[in-house]
């Protein structure tokens, strides 16, 4: 049985269990993780690397992450969409651990977006944040974040892909 044979096999099992995450090691020794979130079907987690690239494709001058604040939209993304740590010190700590983070021109700091998850829309899912009516305080931070997140979001189903 091919890897790619097993894990459609743990997709099927898993389909209509009710858990939270699994995780899998299968033959090779590689560890897939697999979670569900409301609403939404249960896939592959992505890769450290595929994150990583995700990131790298758009962080830097002239492109959409383009200051430290806006991480909050790739923090974000992570922890309701794709089971990373919800605290979001832990989820810059992990992002700063990913290969080829030294690279990027603007790095994850949690002291630059640490007050954002006390802003209601930082406590609503973020396959939420489309209906999401942001105040006239929160609008500017809001729509940037979003933006980041949905950029970060179409790189990394890209990479996925791939």
């Amino acid at each position: 049985m091919t890897e790619d044979m097993k894990l459609k096999l743990m997709e099927s099992l898993l389909k209509f269990t009710r858990v939270g995450q699994v995780n899998v090691v299968v033959e090779s020794g590689a560890t897939v993780n697999y979670y569900e979130q409301a609403g939404c079907s249960r896939r592959a987690e992505p890769t450290d690397e595929q994150v990583s690239r995700a990131i790298s494709d758009i962080n830097g001058e002239g492109l959409i992450l383009n200051n430290y604040q806006r991480w909050f939209g790739v923090v974000h993304y992570l922890s309701t969409m794709c089971g990373w740590p919800s605290k979001v010190q832990e989820c810059c700590e992990r992002i700063n651990r990913l290969p080829g983070h030294e690279q990027w021109k603007w790095a994850c700091k949690y002291e630059n977006i640490r007050k954002f998850p006390s802003d209601k829309y930082g406590r609503i899912p973020f396959s939420e944040w489309d209906e999401y009516k942001p105040n006239d305080i929160e609008r500017k931070n809001f729509y940037e974040f979003r933006d980041v997140g949905r950029a970060f979001e179409q790189q990394l189903q890209i990479e996925m892909q791939q």
